[in-house]
C-alpha cells in the first residue's frame, strides 16, 4: 500500500535530509574511487590450437605497449598443485593426465573449482599489494591477469560474475588439419590424438570439459591457420587498440555482418534458440537478413507490431503453455 505523501513530508524535514544529500552528491566520488585499471583476460581453444603462444604474445604486447604488470595463471598448473606433477614421458600422458585429474577436482568441489581457485589467487596478491602499499584502501593498478585456459561454462560464468566489465574471453581456435598436425608432432598417434580432441571437445560426464559449448561465449575469436607469431600479433595488436582504446578501430565487413546477423537473432521469438543470419556478396555488402521463426501467412516472418492485432500473432509463444510447435 503506498504511503500518504503528507506523512512522508512530515516525515523527511530539511534537516534530516541534509546528510542523505550529502550522500548522494559523494557517491559518484566514492564509485570513482573504487574503479581500476586492473584487467582479466579468460583464453579458450579446443586441444592443439596454440592456445599458450597468445598467452605469451598477450603478456609480451601488454607489457611492452601499454606500461602494465602482466601475469599469466595456467589452470594446468593448479591442477598439478593439487593432484601432483603430470608425468612427462609423453604428451599424450601428460594430457590426459591433466584432463583426468581436472575432472577429479571438478567432481569433488564444483565444475567452476580451477576458475575459483584462479579467482583466489589473484585476490590474494590483490591483498598482498595493498598491505605492501601501507594503504586501507585497495590502489588502482595496471596489471593484467591472463587466464589460460577455462574448459567449461561454469568456469566462465564464475569470471564474469566476478570480473563483469573487467573481464575479456578470448577464444582461440585452429583448423582440425592444423592441430592433429600439431599434436602428432608433440610425439602423438592418431588414434590419441582423435582421442583426446574427442574428450577436450565435449565429455559425456557433468564434471567434464565442454569446450565446444564454452568457446562460442568469446567476446573475440581468434582464428588461426599458422601457429607463426609473426600472423597472430598483428590480430592481438587490433584487439588491445579496441579494449585500450589507443587507436580508431573500425570493424571489418566480416565483423560488421556477424554484427547484423546477431541483431536479427532478436527478432525471433523461438522457444528454443534464436539465431540470426546475414548474406553478403564478395565485396562484403549485406544483401539479405533473417531469422528462425514461425512462417507467416503470405511470405516471411512475424514481427511485433504495437499498432497490431496479437490475435494475428501465431508464434508458438502465443499458442500458450510455451509449446514449441
Amino acid at each position: 500500500m503506498a504511503e500518504n505523501p503528507a506523512k512522508i513530508s512530515e516525515a523527511v524535514t530539511p534537516a534530516k535530509t541534509k546528510g542523505t544529500l550529502d550522500l548522494f552528491r559523494t557517491t559518484p566520488v566514492e564509485v570513482q574511487s573504487t574503479h581500476t585499471a586492473e584487467l582479466v583476460i579468460a583464453l579458450c581453444g579446443p586441444i592443439g590450437s596454440p592456445v599458450h603462444t597468445v598467452s605469451n604474445l598477450l603478456k609480451r604486447l601488454i607489457e611492452g605497449e601499454y606500461a602494465y604488470e602482466c601475469e599469466i595463471i595456467r589452470l594446468s598448473k593448479i591442477i598439478e598443485e593439487f593432484k601432483g606433477t603430470a608425468p612427462t614421458a609423453s604428451r599424450f600422458e601428460k594430457v590426459n593426465y591433466l584432463i583426468e585429474k581436472g575432472n577429479d577436482l571438478r567432481k569433488e568441489f564444483g565444475s567452476s573449482v580451477l576458475a575459483d581457485i584462479a579467482i583466489s589467487k589473484i585476490a590474494a596478491e590483490r591483498e598482498k599489494h595493498k598491505k605492501a602499499s601501507g594503504s586501507a584502501k585497495y590502489q588502482s593498478r595496471r596489471i593484467c591477469h591472463i587466464i589460460d585456459s577455462i574448459k567449461n561454462q561454469e568456469e566462465l560464468e564464475a569470471l564474469q560474475l566476478v570480473y563483469r566489465g573487467m573481464l575479456f574471453f578470448i577464444g582461440v581456435f585452429s583448423p582440425m588439419p592444423l592441430r592433429e598436425k600439431c599434436l602428432v608432432r608433440d610425439g602423438m598417434s592418431l588414434a590419441q590424438v582423435y582421442e583426446l580432441i574427442d574428450r577436450d571437445s565435449g565429455e559425456e560426464i557433468e564434471h567434464g570439459q565442454t569446450v565446444r559449448d564454452t568457446f562460442p561465449h568469446a567476446d573475440f575469436f581468434l582464428r588461426i591457420e599458422s601457429d607463426s607469431e609473426k600472423l597472430i600479433e598483428p590480430r592481438l595488436k587490433r584487439f588491445l587498440e579496441i579494449i585500450f582504446e589507443s587507436e580508431i578501430v573500425t570493424p571489418s565487413a566480416a565483423e560488421t555482418a556477424m554484427y547484423v546477423a546477431a541483431s536479427a537473432a532478436g527478432n525471433s521469438a523461438c522457444l528454443s534458440r534464436q539465431v540470426g543470419a546475414s548474406l553478403t556478396d564478395i565485396k562484403g555488402e549485406i544483401i539479405a537478413v533473417g531469422w528462425n521463426d514461425v512462417p507467416k501467412a503470405g511470405g516471411g516472418l512475424y514481427q511485433f507490431d504495437p499498432n497490431g492485432d496479437p490475435k494475428n500473432d501465431h508464434r508458438c509463444i502465443n499458442r500458450g503453455g510455451g509449446i514449441c510447435s
